[in-house]
């Protein structure tokens, strides 16, 4: 136990402290499983004691007098990458508090803490998969896909003979291969989670760590050609994919084929050990959270997209972030129309406004200022819709069609799209 704080609740002395202990962790487990419904435990104790970054986490808790946990939140620290820049951002997870203590600024006190961090390591971003709104409060806004879930019929499967293509459940041993198809799979998207070979190690190829059930195969064909990783990450009852690599249509036929023969049975034993009908919808046999070749590939089937929930980001600071990317912004001008650009550019959220000098297609300096922007701003986006911009999920464009107050500048309307392009990224968690 480390004591951080004492607080006032407004309804007893309560303490803030970071759990150390495994007595600590078995209470925060018991306190998740209440709060959120789920058999979370395991999860929790996994990445306390295995996980290969568990002495980066941090576990904070209020309890009370009596020893009793009323709110809870984790740190989860990763690394993404825009490009070839690595971004050293964390997750904030496992939130909750009791019933009975909520409207009492509870999170407040708890995300007071969580942010220190983030300033003390120099995260540059901050993500979550939560519930809907609460977290705008503290800066966060939905940004990058988390599950573009794609359906199938499974009768729609091609039937070719593909025997000649070998799968094979993925070992240790493969992983300089699957880094090096991952890393093919990403390069030409915007953000995506850097491969950390331990963490995915861990969370993809552990037959201990069974929360979700995942399992990587490699696709033999004369060489490993391809991996793949399955899993139930919704307790569906379905193996749905979860990560893919690029693909021959062949090989994509041959993934689709293994995992419906995979639910076939997966339903047979169920109406075996039920002896009914099992409740399984048998239309659909797997989901997808890579919206990429192989996802087009499925819509070409008959598969059918979902509306996608989100990985809720926030940018602690504009500014530190964009110096951070800024060899990307950099390359992105060289890369335009725009090479060799020499201008001040202003963006605002209007709250603060950002400018960059650029010399010679070379950023060389960033300034940030408080206050309401004038009309020299060329992009000015309310709050943290201007987020979605910098983080190329959204063009101002779109934003604007639901926001009228999204202006920008005609004379430098391109040069905005040149340095911060709609693309597509793939985000996934170690956690």
């Amino acid at each position: 136990m480390k004591s951080l704080n004492t607080k006032t609740s407004g309804i007893s002395e309560l303490n803030l402290k970071e759990a150390q202990t495994e007595e600590e962790i078995e209470k925060i487990a018991a306190f998740n499983v209440k709060i959120h419904e789920e058999e979370i435990d395991k999860l929790i104790f996994s990445l306390f004691r295995d996980h290969p970054r568990r002495k980066e986490l941090k576990w904070y808790y209020l309890e009370d007098d009596s020893g009793k946990i009323v709110s809870a939140l984790s740190l989860l620290p990763f690394e993404w990458k825009v490009e070839d820049i690595v971004l050293p951002i964390c997750e904030m997870g496992f939130v909750g508090t009791l019933p009975e203590y909520r409207g009492k600024g509870l999170v407040n006190i708890m995300n007071d803490i969580y942010e220190k961090e983030i300033t003390k390591k120099k995260y540059l971003l901050s993500a979550l998969r939560g519930i809907p709104y609460y977290y705008r409060r503290f800066g966060y806004e939905f940004t990058f896909s988390l599950d573009s879930r794609i359906l199938l019929d499974p009768d729609k499967v091609p039937h070719s003979n593909l025997s000649e293509i070998i799968i094979r459940k993925a070992t240790i041993n493969d992983l300089p291969e699957i880094k090096q198809l991952y890393e093919s799979l990403t390069e030409e998207l915007c953000y995506s989670t850097a491969f950390d070979e331990e963490a995915f190690s861990f969370r993809y190829i552990n037959d201990d760590y069974d929360e979700f059930k995942f399992t990587t195969y490699v696709i033999d064909e004369k060489g490993t050609v391809g991996y793949f990783v399955i899993g139930d990450p919704y307790a569906a009852g379905l193996t749905e994919i979860v990560q893919v690599s690029k693909l021959s249509m062949n090989q994509m036929i041959k993934v689709l084929q293994f995992v419906k023969e995979l639910n076939e049975k997966l339903i047979q034993e169920k109406e075996k050990s039920e002896e009914q009908e099992s409740e399984i919808k048998k239309e659909v046999i797997f989901s997808m959270n890579t919206p990429l070749e192989f996802g087009k590939y499925m819509v070409s089937l008959g598969g059918k997209s979902n509306i996608p929930w989100g990985w809720q980001v926030k940018i602690p600071s504009i500014a530190n972030f964009l110096k951070e990317i800024s060899p990307v912004l950099e390359k992105r001008i060289e890369e335009s129309d725009f090479k060799g650009l020499t201008q001040k550019i202003k963006i605002s959220n209007y709250k603060e406004v950002i400018e960059l000098d650029i010399i010679n297609g070379k950023i060389i300096n960033i300034d940030s200022s408080k206050g309401f922007p004038d009309s020299t701003v060329d992009l000015r986006v309310p709050g943290l819709m201007l987020n979605r911009i910098i983080l190329s999920d959204r063009k101002p464009e779109e934003i604007k069609q639901i926001m009228t107050d999204v202006i920008i500048k005609a004379e430098t309307k391109d040069v905005i799209s040149v340095l911060f392009p709609k693309k597509q990224s793939f985000i996934h968690s170690y956690y």
